[in-house]
């Protein structure tokens, strides 16, 4: 007899849930394993859940006895790569679904399958095209619309997703696969209480489907509640102990916690169950990272990476350590990569922050700004686009950004000294004094600022005020070159010509570069010879 196509239960990485589609087809006990032909034809394409070890067995089965059948042929491939996909095997899930295409290529399920197959290859155009060709041909199921769905939500299309998920449990509200999908989705946007009601709905079709509960874990851990997602991804892992995609959730959550030796046990779990799981591999060089080991951590980025090149967890974990490498052409590369599969304002903020140590400000801003897009609720991008505006002179559009950070999150210190320094470059002193004294509260250890607002009040002729402020400046950073050159032309203008000289010289011993300090110890020395008064060069390097 022939096996229907199934569907996939997909429940992503991380916090990540990107599950995809299938068909269903016919129902039998869910744990089954197969005892004959005809049970693992009816295990390979059952509707309901089963785990994905029990399945790939039914449809290997089914495979051989399907023999001079095409149709039964293609769909037993097709379910045997949702399974190998469930245990992400993805070279041999695509494997599966190309050879699947070729036994029938004009189906609506066997177009499911390829945009299966496409997904995989990140070509998501593709799948969509393919996933609309399914629901051309057969107007009725809800696969095809579940399938273009899974394309839609990964190139966050969401309004697109969702309209096809309602339509598909419009015609079939026990599609399950479809209420873990929208659950999905609903996390991505961030409404946990709808996807949360998702879950149980599909838990009360199969109170055993370990797919349910670990997009549970998933769900929760997206928001913050580490010992709901625990729960769930261990209840999760009892129905499944085989899911290396649970046990790499689960490892996920405990690196949020810093239970790193817990995170270390899941994720070679994981490997030792799937030695190609490229999330697996992820997850152990997410732990490597977070405990300082960056050999460690790039060794298993670099085995993700090999067995899924556009990985954007991955990519983004050996972008990070690149660029604490100080290695940012790489880390550009990195960052670039992931960007072209899953642009997040992380990749574009950190890529930005690349470009600018490199010195390429103009590249640099576009990052920044197309960060801004995506999200204009996150002040780090405003804050971030503010000091390239300010280091190009742009001081009107850069106190502009500043000003929508603090709007964001008034308790950015980095927001109020990015403006002050914009206001003390316009000359308005008092703003950039009043800006100034707020970074200090929130950051009264920062000698930078201290030192800049030591600057602004000399400039107003406040001179004990200055003074103050630079030595509370240099009390955190005693060699700090132009906090010395301020001292000593503080010391200057009181007439105090040798305290003067001595502390320019400090400043030209920690920074021989330092021509201001040069220049104001030498007129000093000049008129310590001859009488108070000159005109000295007022603050030093800039900072």
């Amino acid at each position: 007899m022939g096996s229907g196509t199934m569907q996939r239960s997909g429940h992503g990485g991380w916090a990540g849930l990107w599950a995809a589609l299938m068909l269903g087809a016919t129902a039998i006990a869910a744990h089954a394993q197969p005892t004959s032909a005809v049970q693992a034809g009816l295990i390979c394409g059952s509707k309901r859940y089963v785990p994905a070890d029990q399945r790939i067995q039914a449809c290997t089965i089914e495979i051989a006895a399907s023999a001079g059948y095409p149709a039964r042929s293609a769909a037993a491939y097709c379910n045997r790569g949702i399974a190998y996909w469930d245990r992400d095997s993805r070279a041999q899930a695509i494997e599966d679904f190309e050879k699947s295409f070729k036994f029938d290529q004009t189906s609506a399920g066997s177009f499911v399958c390829h945009s299966h197959e496409s997904f995989l290859r990140y070509r998501f155009d593709e799948a969509i095209a393919h996933a609309t060709k399914a629901v051309g041909l057969d107007p009725k199921s809800s696969h095809g619309l579940v399938a273009r769905a899974v394309s839609y939500r990964r190139t966050k299309q969401y309004e697109l997703a969702l309209a096809d998920l309602n339509e598909a449990l419009g015609r079939n509200s026990d599609d399950w696969v479809a209420l873990i999908d929208r659950a999905g989705l609903y996390s991505d946007q961030g409404d946990t209480e709808r996807a949360l009601s998702d879950i149980e709905r599909a838990l009360k079709i199969d109170p055993r489907n370990a797919s349910a509960f670990s997009v549970r874990g998933g769900v929760l851990a997206r928001a913050k509640d580490n010992d709901g997602a625990l729960a769930a991804y261990g209840e999760a892992i009892r129905l499944d102990p085989n899911d290396p995609l649970a046990l790499a959730g689960r490892a996920a959550v405990h690196i949020a916690r810093k239970a790193y030796g817990d995170a270390i046990a899941d994720c070679d779990q994981a490997i030792a169950l799937q030695p190609w799981s490229s999330r697996a591999h992820t997850g152990r060089g997410q732990i490597y990272a977070a405990a300082r080991d960056e050999l460690g951590a790039l060794s298993h980025f670099d085995r993700a990476l090999e067995l899924d090149p556009k990985n954007s967890q991955a990519l983004y974990g050996r972008a990070n350590l690149f660029m604490d490498r100080k290695d940012y052409g790489r880390a550009i590369a990195d960052y670039s990569s992931m960007i072209e599969v899953d642009p997040q304002v992380a990749a574009f903020t950190n890529r930005g922050i690349a470009y600018d140590r490199k010195g390429d400000k103009e590249s640099a801003l576009a990052d920044y700004s197309e960060a801004i897009r995506l999200d204009p609720n996150q002040p780090d991008s405003y804050i971030n686009r503010g000091h390239i505006l300010l280091f190009q002179r742009d001081y009107t559009r850069a106190i502009a950004d500043y000003s929508a950070a603090i709007r964001l999150d008034p308790k950015r210190a980095g927001a109020f000294a990015g403006r002050a320094a914009a206001y003390q470059a316009q000359n308005d002193n008092v703003q950039a004094i009043a800006g100034y004294t707020e970074a200090i509260k929130l950051d009264p250890k920062n000698a930078g600022v201290l030192a800049r607002r030591g600057m602004a009040y000399l400039a107003t002729k406040d001179f004990r005020q200055a003074k103050a402020d630079f030595a509370s400046a240099l009390s955190i950073d005693p060699m700090d070159s132009g906090v010395l050159t301020g001292l000593g032309n503080i010391l200057a203008q009181e007439g105090d010509y040798d305290g003067a000289i001595a502390y320019y010289s400090d400043a030209i011993r920690f920074d021989p570069n330092n021509k201001a300090a040069a220049q104001n110890r030498e007129l000093a020395m000049k008129l310590r010879a001859q009488k108070p008064g000159g005109g000295l060069i007022i603050g030093g390097p800039k900072r």
